[in-house]
């Protein structure tokens, strides 16, 4: 059983069909993903989206992290303690979503001649501007939760949490 993929930019569908694997980079390495591969959730870091075998049916340059600003502005709380410290700043409290929070379909761009000539490495920006592709996702759920009330605008706290969503809304928990 293959694997059906499609690899959209912003321009055309770069490849649509059937691939016996993808090899994915990822923050800490690559991912091989398989036919009947088990659900997982990685960050895709900079690399090479590679389709079939040794990359023979397609490869396609893969930017940034756009789901991992989706965690960060819909999952990652700061808390702190009474002393004024912020308790959820270590690595257990980097929350990217799992899968069980990325829709069903996610379709991913990417970019087609995109390096820029004349900068270091071909970037296109510094620091991290994928994450910031991600305020997309947070304004769709306030532009949601303005249609499901009586209010055309509706303010809310960076996470959009469940509970602050929830609280948006005006419904009762």
């Amino acid at each position: 059983m293959p694997l059906n993929v499609s690899v959209i930019s912003p321009e055309k569908t770069l490849f649509e069909g059937s691939v016996d694997s993808v090899v994915a980079p990822a923050y800490d390495g690559e991912v091989g993903i398989l036919p009947g591969h088990a659900p997982m959730m990685t960050l895709l870091g900079k690399g090479t989206l590679r389709l079939g075998p040794d990359g023979s049916t397609g490869r396609f340059r893969v930017e940034g992290g756009f789901l991992q600003g989706v965690g960060w502005l819909t999952l990652e709380e700061l808390l702190w303690d009474e002393k004024g410290r912020v308790s959820t700043g270590g690595a257990s409290t980097y929350k990217l979503p799992s899968w069980s929070e990325v829709p069903d379909i996610l379709n991913v761009d990417l970019l087609e001649r995109a390096t820029q000539p004349g900068v270091i490495m071909g970037s296109k920006a510094v620091g991290e501007p994928p994450l910031m592709l991600a305020i997309s996702v947070r304004e769709a759920l306030r532009e949601a939760v303005a249609a499901f009330g009586d209010r055309d605008v509706v303010s809310f706290d960076s996470p959009a949490t469940p509970e602050r969503i929830l609280e948006a809304t005006g419904a009762k928990a």
